[in-house]
């Protein structure tokens, strides 16, 4: 593609293949929120303030945003892509304190999320929509104990946030 003067492409365990100020941008993509929240942690040392990031979790996406969010790693901007039916989150970020109120709907889906691709996003909703609901129906046949009871209350909040957040897809006017 001639960008062998412009891409240097490392093969390393975690972060170990670079040092610090060595690369401006890093890119990890195809595998869980946890383990690259592993590779990010263990790697912490490598990173230098203003390193770009493009990060693509395939699992635990809230747990991952608040993770980079509370450790200095900023979020710029995030989109959405749809790939042989499975759907993907994409992340560019930066290494920097993210000052900004993140709410509960923001850490689970994204804040800017809806601004490019409507269409892809409100589909990952609605599929995010029919499992929870499907668990949920399930979760209701299962013998009553306290853990199934708080399984059942996640499920319901989780089933609220997902319509806070598709209402203020549909507010915000980008959706046509």
């Amino acid at each position: 593609y001639g960008l062998d003067d412009n891409i240097t492409i490392r093969l390393a365990d975690g972060l170990c293949g670079i040092q610090k100020d060595d690369v401006d941008t890093v890119t990890i993509c195809g595998m869980g929120g946890k383990l690259m929240k592993d590779i990010i942690e263990a790697g912490k040392d490598r990173l230098s303030n203003g390193m770009q990031l493009i990060l693509s979790p395939q699992s635990e996406v809230r747990e991952f945003r608040a993770y980079l969010l509370e450790n200095g790693i900023d979020i710029l901007s995030e989109m959405m892509i749809k790939d042989e039916g499975k759907y993907y989150f994409i992340f560019h970020v930066l290494v920097k304190k993210d000052e900004r109120e993140w709410s509960e709907e923001e850490y689970r889906y994204g804040k800017d999320i809806c601004k490019d691709d409507m269409k892809t996003f409100l589909a990952y909703l609605e599929k995010e929509e029919r499992q929870y609901e499907q668990i949920l129906e399930k979760m209701k046949q299962a013998p009553e104990n306290d853990r199934a009871a708080q399984r059942i209350a996640q499920l319901h909040q989780d089933i609220t946030c997902l319509k806070k957040r598709r209402q203020l897809v549909y507010d915000c006017g980008c959706f046509a």
